[in-house]
């Protein structure tokens, strides 16, 4: 029996991301949680969670406004990895935005299932373009090898996730989630992977939110952003 559970964070449902959550749910035996953001209106259930960026702030701080990313008060990385530390179940959790596309659920979940990394994304041996200006309170607190982690599809071990939270419980700042969780991984000599090349062609970030930017076709078996409805089980 599998140790590894999926979530996927989201704010409501709009023209595509329902389509393709109930898309990954026909596909795989996995089971999915949902964590959503507190403006959503939905409440909690065993299936469900809420992201409230309030109650993390009143936990650790402003200062996970850097953590948080390109929105401010965005609680969707940092509240899935919460709730997920503070859970009995699971050592491995998947974490996918709502604009992932995914051809195959188990047979891409699966294909993981044989590696006990802490961390399992698109890495980079590069700073970003926007380091140092733009979302970094603490420059000492970047990784020295593959500083960048890039997270629309991740998957995290609740080792990590606990490691996080204690990072920030204990520093009085942080910075971008995406140079702070291998900035963790490299401190507590966690173990780091990159998803298999043939799980990358169709992964990029969403640099605007213009339709012109996101991948038109399926022709990947993982894609981000895929801001399309479908309609049918590949």
């Amino acid at each position: 029996m599998t140790n590894t559970l999926i979530v996927i964070t989201l704010n409501g449902y709009n023209n595509y991301n329902r389509s393709l959550i109930h898309h990954i749910k026909k596909t795989t035996t996995y089971d999915i949680f949902f964590g959503w953001d507190a403006s959503s209106g939905k409440k909690e259930d065993e299936k469900n969670f809420i992201n409230s960026y309030n109650l993390l702030e009143q936990k650790f701080g402003n200062k996970i406004r850097n953590f948080n990313g390109r929105w401010l008060k965005n609680p969707a990385k940092l509240g899935a990895i919460y709730w997920f530390s503070q859970k009995k179940e699971g050592t491995y959790m998947w974490l996918l935005e709502d604009d992932v596309y995914v051809r195959n659920g188990n047979t891409f979940f699966d294909s993981y299932e044989d590696i006990d990394s802490d961390l399992i994304c698109i890495r980079d041996e590069n700073l970003p373009f926007w380091y140092p200006d733009y979302r970094v309170g603490d420059k000492t607190r970047i990784a020295s090898n593959l500083p960048l982690a890039h997270l629309y599809v991740v998957r995290l071990s609740k080792l990590l996730c606990k490691k996080i939270v204690e990072e920030l419980e204990s520093k009085y700042d942080t910075n971008h989630h995406e140079l702070y969780i291998p900035y963790v991984v490299e401190k507590h000599k966690l173990s780091y992977s990159d998803l298999f090349e043939e799980h990358k062609k169709g992964l990029t970030t969403n640099p605007t939110n213009s339709a012109a930017s996101h991948v038109p076709e399926v022709d990947a078996e993982v894609i981000h952003p895929y801001k399309h409805k479908i309609s049918s089980v590949f």
